[in-house]
């Protein structure tokens, strides 16, 4: 089985958002505990990790190893980050992976510049980051409202313009969480798949594999979706461990 998980609100919960249940301290950013797991959902991914389980997150590499638990504790040797444009092996980043990614994407780079140019003209340029040159993302005090001017002043086609909680996000199209999963299932193969995630950057990856797990705020993006476990618990990751369970015992 291949587990393929987003990470930041579906595994990994902010500072910002109260645990009910005992919890483990899982990123440190600045020298100040900044990631946590609830402790079930850290001991099951003990057990139950390795090469079966791939995050697949918008973080890029240098924020995916601050989880230094994924490659010591849950021994995970690969991650696709970047949005998927990027794979991380435990020997470095995949070059062939990214030279792939460059040749689907070469058809929005003209809407990326154009995007970080409109950024820019608003925001200092040391806040908008740019990694790899794959996507643009930007921490700003009103994601939504940021994101959606930004479509209707842009207009853009081979791009996405997305928000969550605290960022806009330009993303080419073509270079989603679902074609990465594909990507990485060409390259390395499996027998079942099963995701989790908890964002519309996920919904991708989520129509894809086997079987699918995601919060119930995405139903209504997902609605024709079959083999699907909505969760509507805040925190769900606890709930997706054991539904990972019951899928592998009735294999």
């Amino acid at each position: 089985m291949q587990f393929f998980s987003d990470l930041d609100g579906t595994l990994i919960y902010s500072r910002r958002r109260r645990m009910e249940s005992p919890s483990v301290a899982v990123e440190l950013l600045d020298g100040r505990q900044q990631g946590f797991m609830t402790r079930s959902t850290y001991e099951w991914l003990k057990r139950r990790g390795g090469e079966g389980v791939i995050p697949v997150s918008t973080r890029t590499p240098g924020q995916y190893r601050r989880l230094t638990c994924f490659g010591k504790e849950f021994r995970c040797r690969h991650a696709l980050l970047c949005n998927g444009g990027l794979l991380l092996t435990e020997a470095g980043e995949d070059g062939r992976w990214l030279s792939e990614t460059r040749e689907m994407t070469a058809s929005s780079v003209r809407e990326l510049e154009e995007c970080k140019r409109y950024l820019e003209a608003v925001f200092p340029s040391n806040r908008i980051h740019f990694p790899e040159e794959l996507m643009i993302y930007i921490k700003v005090e009103k994601p939504e409202t940021c994101a959606e001017q930004m479509r209707e002043k842009l207009r853009p086609v081979a791009v996405q313009i997305m928000n969550d909680r605290r960022k806009v996000y330009v993303i080419p199209r073509n270079m989603d969480k679902g074609r990465a999963v594909k990507r990485y299932l060409d390259r390395f193969g499996t027998d079942l798949t099963v995701s989790a995630g908890d964002s519309l950057f996920d919904v991708p990856m989520l129509e894809i594999t086997d079987y699918a797990i995601a919060h119930i705020s995405l139903k209504e993006s997902m609605e024709r979706r079959k083999r699907a476990f909505w969760c509507s618990a805040p925190v769900f990751s606890d709930e997706i461990c054991r539904i990972i369970d019951e899928i592998g015992g009735k294999r």
